[in-house]
């Protein structure tokens, strides 16, 4: 005898369930997950139900992907039940967020960027700092997926370089 809600869903079950536009996974933060896992999770998920884990078991996963949030197709930013389930279907987007992001800055701090700028009246120098500026406190918000309300803060690790001619070593 089978016991409702165990077992492969019902054929009739399954056409009520909405496909997913989009899904959010959670990478897992000791180590990189390849391209080729993100695929195989995709790929092995194909055609089935998935649902968003709740907030509270995110902190002390261990499994390599964990689902923040699944978005039904044609989604127009209205709040979407976590506990709802969507099928996987070959037109669903997964994005996959990792729990530490590494950013590399080059800036160019060469004497042209010392000229003035014709059409704002600033110097070229200026307008970099402050977009590296904007960047940075952009990057240092937390935020959290679309559909889910786990807020999420990676770690970020930065590297700054900055290139210019004019600077000389004696080793040079």
């Amino acid at each position: 005898m089978e016991v409702e809600g165990e077992g492969p869903p019902k054929e009739a079950e399954q056409q009520k369930v909405a496909d997913a536009g989009e899904v959010f996974l959670l990478m897992k933060k000791d180590y990189r997950i390849s391209r080729n896992i993100r695929s195989q999770w995709f790929f092995s998920n194909l055609h089935k139900i998935v649902t968003a884990t709740p907030d509270e078991q995110l902190p002390e996963s261990e499994r390599e992907l964990e689902v923040l949030s699944v978005l039904p197709q044609g989604w127009k930013g209205e709040p979407v039940d976590p506990d709802s389930s969507f099928k996987l279907v070959p037109t669903s987007k997964a994005t996959f967020l990792a729990r530490r992001y590494r950013f590399v800055f080059a800036l160019d701090l060469s004497p042209s960027t010392s000229s003035v700028d014709g059409c704002r009246g600033r110097v070229m120098l200026e307008e970099v700092f402050a977009a590296l500026e904007t960047c940075l406190s952009g990057l240092t918000e937390p935020y959290s997926a679309p559909g889910s309300s786990h807020v999420f803060t990676p770690q970020i690790y930065v590297t700054v370089i900055a290139y210019t001619p004019l600077i000389s070593y004696k080793t040079q």
